[in-house]
């Protein structure tokens, strides 16, 4: 994420994010060690999983305004989305 931000530091606002607000989670490899700097980030709020999975993937659908063929691509995808 820092370098998609152009290497500012964001540490702070990944902690608020993850501890505070719980809208990301930390995840590690499985052979990484507590202390290593190999860390993803999930995000854990479902709207916002949606939101990102969705509005830019398919925002020419949106703009065009075909509504029928977005809600049927949603509505498949519903299940998967919610677990």
């Amino acid at each position: 994420m820092e370098q998609a931000v152009s290497n500012n530091a964001i540490g702070g606002h990944l902690d608020r994010l993850v501890g505070d607000y719980q809208i990301l989670s930390k995840m590690r490899p499985l052979l990484a060690k507590n202390k290593s700097q190999a860390v993803r980030y999930e995000i854990e709020d479902i709207f916002l999983r949606f939101w990102f999975a969705y509005s830019d993937k398919y925002r020419p659908l949106i703009e065009l305004g075909n509504y029928p063929v977005l809600t049927k691509l949603v509505k498949t995808a519903t299940p998967t989305i919610l677990g």
